[in-house]
């Protein structure tokens, strides 16, 4: 698999739950603001500077590059620290190796497997595999080496004191966040920027919205305490998130014996949740295949979220 084994998304029973509980309080909606003035300076502003670079030029242009290097170092500096963020060329090699270890395994989950233990797709995958996996240990490594006090504990720190007896969990746990934080975010933005191409009437609104913030006084981080503020930046991207459906599912397995809709699931049975369906259903967005941002402005969060 791309994840290794001792992932949390593997994790179950009241032991899996309470990592959960450790992880979860660096990603609690409280903790965001103290993440936004590092994501903007060395995340999006780099973006902005390489997409005004092309804007004005004829030619059809790729951004996934672009987006993926910016969300690579906006994803490193949370969860490593802004020390972490090296080079473009280093952070494009570990897309080169997502993309290849992600290829292989779609190309499994569509029943297209390697033909033979002498397939060279085996190697390739495992290269890829090995790849990431050292991109992250030198991340990992360098952030050892740094003296820090509690004031300064990241995200990485508390993993490194979770699993500091177990290596290769850790190294799992690692793995897991730097795609989980990379994967779901560059798929965000690209999406967000692809219907904002294609309704510019949302692109104006955005765009007025954003010119009535306080240029003077707020940064980031108090911008985003005060989301309500930005009703229509949140809408578009609840409504992209919603469309690209950036997550088409999940799965858990069951701690214990569960009923739904009539079934018995029998403990420690593969539970696989469609998101993809339910973003989709008429039941909860009406005409769920058009871009409606509006859905999400005043909505009902206990109907829609």
């Amino acid at each position: 698999p791309l994840i290794g084994p001792q992932s949390i998304q593997y994790q179950n029973g009241k032991s899996g739950q309470e990592e959960r509980k450790r992880h979860d309080r660096f990603f609690t909606t409280s903790m965001m603001p103290n993440y936004a003035d590092s994501i903007v300076e060395i995340g999006l502003n780099k973006l902005c500077v390489e997409l005004e670079k092309i804007a004005d030029t004829n030619e059809n242009y790729s951004v996934d590059n672009i987006i993926s290097v910016s969300t690579l170092k906006a994803a490193l500096s949370c969860i490593f620290g802004e020390e972490s963020v090296i080079s473009d060329d280093v952070l494009l090699a570990f897309k080169s190796n997502y993309d290849q270890a992600w290829g292989e395994m779609e190309r499994r989950l569509a029943n297209d497997f390697p033909q033979g233990d002498d397939d060279p797709r085996h190697d390739e995958f495992k290269r890829a595999l090995d790849s990431m996996e050292d991109f992250v240990k030198n991340v990992v490594k360098h952030r050892k080496q740094i003296e820090k006090s509690k004031a300064d504990w990241l995200f990485i720190d508390e993993l490194i004191d979770m699993y500091q007896d177990d290596e290769e969990k850790f190294l799992d746990m690692a793995v897991t966040y730097v795609v989980a934080g990379y994967h779901t975010t560059a798929g965000a933005m690209i999406w967000v920027l692809y219907f904002l191409m294609k309704h510019p009437e949302y692109q104006e609104q955005l765009h007025e919205e954003l010119e009535r913030l306080d240029k003077s006084s707020p940064p980031w981080s108090q911008v985003l305490s005060n989301a309500g503020d930005l009703p229509i930046m949140d809408a578009v991207v609840n409504e992209s998130l919603r469309c690209g459906v950036i997550a088409p599912w999940g799965g858990r397995e069951s701690d214990e014996y569960l009923y739904l809709s009539g079934y018995e699931i029998k403990p420690r049975t593969p539970v696989i949740f469609s998101t993809g369906t339910l973003h989709f259903d008429p039941k909860i967005y009406p005409k769920p295949e058009e871009f409606k941002p509006e859905r999400f402005i005043n909505a009902d969060k206990n109907k829609i979220s």
